[in-house]
């Protein structure tokens, strides 16, 4: 009891105090009444209500708007291309990094018009997932891309091609035409590091930087940074991924 007590009197500073740096690391619990000699036990529940009561309200606390809904989708949709825009961008103040990528599989929601509160955002990155900064040899990109083409498309900033019957064409690097013997900086998840999700070439890396940021978060300072200056989540799609 004491160390339930005290994890969710935890929870319950990290959301409160006005002057902390946001949390967001939040685990559901669901909780069932207990029985004890035949009889239910409430003062549990009774107990962590209030604390309850309070998540709820953080949960539900406006972070800012979006000019428009935005989904997921192949080769390449406005949530997509705007996550990587931003890991790129917050990747470069780590190191100069070229390109982002980001599966479609890691968003399991859309960006609704209107108002986005902190849940909204956790339902689209649910995933404790950090950002890393990969290198990687031309080679290896090249095989990326292929890997990417063959699924029809995934999240990227920064590179761009065309796929053609299942194989990638004509990619370019910031506008320049990829290098295979060149080393690249490539932002991403720490899941995706590991090859996973089809994306095995973003193992090959010669060198990795951890950022020690989640994903989640890094887009939650994003939505409040355009919040603060009075601006609108916006998006594009601009062919960085398309079928031919």
């Amino acid at each position: 009891m004491k160390k339930i007590s005290f994890f969710f009197s935890v929870l319950f500073l990290l959301f409160s105090c006005r002057n902390a740096e946001l949390s967001t690391n939040v685990e559901l619990i669901r909780i069932k009444p207990l029985l004890e000699n035949g009889t239910k036990v409430t003062e549990m529940i009774d107990y962590l209500s209030p604390f309850q009561e309070k998540l709820s309200e953080q949960m539900e606390k406006r972070l800012g708007f979006s000019a428009t809904m935005m989904s997921v989708g192949r080769p390449e949709s406005l949530l997509s291309n705007l996550i990587c825009e931003v890991l790129l961008q917050e990747a470069n103040s780590f190191r100069e990094t070229d390109f982002a990528v980001y599966n479609m599989g890691g968003i399991r929601k859309f960006l609704p018009q209107g108002e986005i509160s902190l849940r909204t955002i956790y339902e689209i990155l649910p995933f404790d997932n950090q950002l890393v900064i990969v290198q990687l040899l031309g080679y290896d990109v090249e095989a990326l891309c292929h890997s990417i083409a063959k699924v029809g498309g995934e999240g990227v900033a920064g590179i761009s091609f065309c796929i053609e019957n299942g194989v990638a064409k004509d990619i370019k690097i910031q506008g320049v035409p990829l290098d295979i013997q060149k080393v690249y900086s490539v932002a991403t998840n720490d899941y995706l590091s590991f090859g996973n999700d089809k994306m095995e070439p973003l193992a090959n890396y010669s060198n990795i930087v951890y950022s020690n940021l989640q994903i989640r978060d890094i887009f939650i300072r994003y939505v409040v940074d355009l919040n603060s200056r009075g601006e609108y989540i916006v998006s594009k799609l601009d062919r960085r991924i398309y079928e031919k």
